[in-house]
């Protein structure tokens, strides 16, 4: 397979599971989607808000490019809960504006995506981090495609809990 082939691939990967999250609200009300499911207190928006901040922005934004504001904007606390990554949106904020800010986000990894070759190798890494850093992009767009999938797996079982076993969104 070539590198090309291989870049194809895991950008329409990329894009599938970006489109995955973004469909789980389709058809929710603002009630549900502001409304904790599970165990803990995380909501679906809080969900997206992660998937915008800690995967998107961290990832690609932070880790890849040291995007500077990207990295003074994550503000981490590693002793805090979630790692001080907020989980929840205040219930004023509408579900288009948090669908906004992801599509924005994703924007602006993608214009740095198709800038960048998959070999081209990370350029920050957080020391209170103490898994191993990745070498390059492709490592950082797997991690995206995997959290990515991983949190989408919590937005159809929160999607279940709030509207049945409906259509789910693949």
């Amino acid at each position: 397979m070539s590198v090309d082939a291989v870049r194809d691939l895991l950008l329409a990967q990329l894009a599938e599971v970006r489109q995955d999250a973004v469909g789980q609200f389709e058809g929710l009300s603002e009630a549900q989607a502001h409304e904790h499911v599970g165990p803990g207190h995380k909501n679906m928006l809080g969900l997206l808000h992660h998937l915008t901040v800690a995967c998107e922005r961290f990832w690609v934004r932070a880790v890849f490019a040291a995007d500077q504001q990207a990295v003074r904007d994550f503000r981490i606390d590693p002793a805090a809960p979630e790692g001080g990554v907020p989980w929840l949106v205040a219930p004023e904020v509408p579900t288009s504006q948090v669908i906004d800010r992801y599509l924005g986000e994703v924007a602006l990894v993608d214009d740095l995506l198709t800038r960048c070759d998959l070999d081209e190798p990370v350029r920050w890494w957080p020391l209170w981090r103490s898994d191993q850093r990745p070498v390059s992009l492709a490592e950082v767009v797997l991690a995206v495609i995997l959290e990515t999938a991983s949190h989408n797996g919590q937005l159809a079982g929160a999607r279940h809990l709030l509207v049945g076993s409906g259509v789910t969104h693949h």
